[in-house]
């Protein structure tokens, strides 16, 4: 082979090993929650970021609190519809939460392109505790963030 074909081999080589890596200084996954039954899915999600927890106090005759929570999770084609499902609560005080996020997928009748989709997610629900140690979203098998110390905002 002559040295240019050489060099070309070695740099598309090169190209193929650095796929997957982002560079993103972010922190490593959460590892699985082993043992529970409602974790036997697996989640499409191929990473998240941007998440936020606040709770707000809403006025009224019988005032509440609501848990509203934000984030983005990228799925591997477009048209996926984010639920959620409340999870269990700890008996720590104050206590932590999981929250359980799934995605049902596009139709199967539908066209979606094969790309990397950056889905925002939202949910709110309301809570009786005014402030939360953590919240704990999880899709699938495995937690997708922890977000710590939540508090009701002014």
């Amino acid at each position: 082979m002559s040295s240019i074909k050489i060099m070309a081999l070695a740099g598309a080589v090169g190209l193929l090993s650095g796929c997957g890596t982002t560079g993103s200084t972010q922190e490593p996954p959460l590892k699985p929650i082993a043992g529970n039954p409602e974790s036997a899915e697996s989640c499409p999600a191929l990473g998240s970021r941007n998440w936020s927890a606040r709770l707000t106090r809403s006025g009224g005759a019988t005032p509440k609190l609501t848990l509203t929570i934000d984030g983005e999770v990228d799925l591997p084609t477009p048209g996926h519809t984010p639920v959620w499902k409340t999870g269990i609560s700890d008996r720590a005080n104050p206590p932590g939460m999981q929250i359980l996020l799934s995605f049902d997928p596009p139709s199967p009748d539908d066209m979606v392109a094969q790309v990397v989709s950056i889905n925002r997610v939202h949910y709110e629900v309301d809570v009786a505790y005014s402030r939360y140690r953590y919240i704990m979203i999880r899709c699938g098998n495995a937690a997708l963030v922890n977000i710590p110390e939540v508090q009701v905002q002014p």
